[in-house]
């Protein structure tokens, strides 16, 4: 029998308003509108079959002009 190593812990994600994230696969990028009031700590959100990573330095005010 072949053992399988356990699924990694997913870490707690918790989106905030002007949060930006994109794909790293085909660039597609989304900002955080309103973040879920609900959501599990463990909210994916995912593109191309991968999660969605921060953009570093990403966050904005929503209410700034660029």
């Amino acid at each position: 029998m072949f053992s399988r190593s356990p699924e990694p812990t997913p870490k707690p994600r918790s989106y905030k308003e002007g949060q930006r994230l994109y794909c790293q696969t085909c660039g597609s990028e989304i900002e955080i509108i309103t973040p879920c009031t609900g959501a599990s700590p463990g909210q994916v959100l995912r593109c191309c079959g991968r999660d969605m990573a921060l953009e570093v330095g990403g966050s904005v005010h929503l209410d700034s002009e660029s």
